[in-house]
Parts: C-alpha cells; sequence; structure tokens
C-alpha cells in the first residue's frame, strides 16, 4: 500500500513540475528590496604627498562647490546632508600637485579618504603659461549625427589631451562646438561640450576650473567640438 501511494505522489509531483515547464502559464514576479540612502553622511579623509607628508590647507571640493580645507596633519572632515548625499565627485587639489578625484556614492555610507597627491611631470617648454609643442596642438572632436556619444576613439583622444594638461599643470583649454542658430541644435552642442568636460574631470582627473566652454554660431550645423589651449 505504501508503494502505491509513493508511487501516485512521485506521478503527481511530475505533473506538476511540467506544468511549471510550460511556457508562457506562469507569471513570475520579484520585488527587489527598497534601498534607502542615509540623510546624512560623513566624509573624512588623509592627503598627503609623494613623499607620505601631510598637506596642510589642501582643498577638497564637492560638486555643490563646497570647499573644505585640511588641517596641519592632512586631515579633512566635513559632513553630505540630505539632497548633498548623491553620487558625485570630489577634488582635491594643491598647489603645484596634480589635482585628484575621487568618486562616492551613498552606499558608501560614511566614507573615508586616503589621497596622495602627485607632482606634475615637466613640461615640454613652458612660454607665457602655455605648453607649447606638437603634444599641445588644437585638437578637433567629432560625433556622430545626432549623437552626444563619446566614442571609444574620441575616449583615447581625450585621454591623450588629459596626459598633456597634467605634465603642464598651467594649461587651461577651451572647448568651443559650431551648431547652427537651430535652438535644438544648439541644446545639442551645450550637451556635447558637458560629455567632453565631464569626461576630463571623472575620468581623466582634470580640474574644472582648467576647463573653459564655448559655442560658435555657423550657418550650418558641424558635429565638431574644437579643443584649444586658451
Amino acid at each position: 500500500m505504501k508503494t502505491k501511494n509513493l508511487f501516485f505522489t512521485i506521478i503527481a509531483m511530475i505533473s506538476m513540475n511540467m506544468a511549471f515547464a510550460q511556457p508562457g502559464t506562469i507569471d513570475i514576479i520579484v520585488n527587489s528590496p527598497e534601498i534607502k540612502f542615509p540623510e546624512e553622511v560623513a566624509i573624512t579623509g588623509t592627503v598627503k604627498n609623494e613623499d607620505g607628508m601631510p598637506l596642510a590647507n589642501a582643498k577638497v571640493t564637492t560638486i555643490f562647490n563646497q570647499d573644505y580645507f585640511t588641517d596641519s596633519n592632512g586631515v579633512f572632515s566635513f559632513t553630505l546632508e540630505k539632497e548633498e548625499v548623491t553620487p558625485q565627485s570630489i577634488f582635491v587639489s594643491y598647489n603645484g600637485l596634480v589635482t585628484a578625484v575621487r568618486s562616492y556614492h551613498p552606499v558608501m555610507a560614511n566614507t573615508d579618504y586616503n589621497i596622495i597627491l602627485h607632482k606634475a611631470a615637466e613640461c615640454c617648454c613652458v612660454i607665457t603659461n602655455h605648453c607649447i609643442g606638437a603634444d599641445m596642438n588644437p585638437s578637433t572632436v567629432y560625433f556622430e549625427n545626432n549623437s552626444v556619444v563619446l566614442s571609444g576613439e574620441t575616449k583615447k583622444q581625450l585621454d591623450i589631451i588629459a596626459d598633456r594638461m597634467k605634465e603642464c599643470p598651467t594649461v587651461i583649454v577651451f572647448l568651443t562646438a559650431h551648431p547652427s542658430y537651430k535652438k535644438s541644435l544648439q541644446k545639442f552642442a551645450g550637451l556635447r561640450l558637458d560629455a567632453i568636460k565631464e569626461y576630463l574631470i571623472e575620468q581623466d582627473g582634470i580640474s574644472i576650473d582648467r576647463i573653459k566652454t564655448g559655442k560658435t554660431t555657423d550657418e550650418e550645423n558641424s558635429n565638431r567640438v574644437d579643443v584649444r589651449p586658451e
């Protein structure tokens, strides 16, 4: 009797599995847990030079243009509150050293950074605060029609420009877009300028104050953005 009951139990289980296996017969709903970001977080850190010496008065800047400074031990501390608790880049700078960029995301909660600021490589030749040479010649970035996406080739091009800027810490670049008179294309040009600027800042660590942007209205719309030392 037990064997018979076991037989029917196995048959029932197989039938249920076959029913579940039929495509389109069952809707599976997955409820992901709600992610709650903290309303207040503490950001701390230490800034040193390449020799391991603490840097006093190094400047730490958030995307909200709030500046904080390290103490005599190279230590900084500040609080992000409510709307400031958002994904962002934090910039750490010191006169004569290359600016460092650190990414922050609310899931990191309270965060402590250990930052080393490096000297800039010697420039090829500095005249009137500009690095003169083939590496800093004007460059042009091209976009596809109706696109603000940076191609892989464009990113490599911007990486090279950023490397030259790091070698010459006094150089400021000017980005110029060339849209036509149409308002929609003017807006498009602005988004392209933002895309280049954000890449140089977030991916290559170039300080925001070393990048300027502008637009020159042309008769015909152009997909190019000129990058020139100012």
